[in-house]
């Protein structure tokens, strides 16, 4: 299942047909595309960082939750515009800061869908009582 390459490393055997492999251009593409989104939700994520900071009236938990997500999306987000790196020092720290600012994200999401859920159905539960 393992074969060994050239270099010394150990790859996985994949039977892929070269037809459905990318082309050059098509993978140029794609990069662009990913860049650009990545551009994008970078600006809009350092947008809501700077009115956290600017407006004093947002800086309740609620928000501060929302201000974690958005800078572990910002962290995600470099981590992509990073693109393709040849090296594999680089492609593994790509992969490394990738897995964790999606994991922080993910978990962010999810402490903030439980603060909503205690907000709100626990306490329309308890004024129903």
């Amino acid at each position: 299942m393992l074969d060994e390459h050239d270099n010394g490393q150990l790859m996985l055997n994949s039977n892929i047909d070269d037809d459905h492999a990318f082309s050059q251009s098509q993978e140029t593409v794609l990069l662009t595309i990913i860049r650009i989104e990545s551009f994008f939700s970078l600006i809009s994520s350092m947008f809501i960082v700077i009115s956290y900071f600017k407006f004093k009236s947002l800086q309740k938990f609620s928000f501060t939750l929302v201000l974690f997500l958005s800078l572990s999306d910002m962290g995600c987000c470099c981590s992509y515009l990073m693109g393709n790196p040849k090296s594999s020092s680089l492609c593994t720290m790509q992969g490394i800061i990738q897995s964790f600012f999606e994991l922080a994200s993910l978990l962010w999401v999810t402490v903030i869908a439980y603060t909503l859920f205690r907000k709100v159905i626990l306490q329309v539960r308890a004024a129903i009582r």
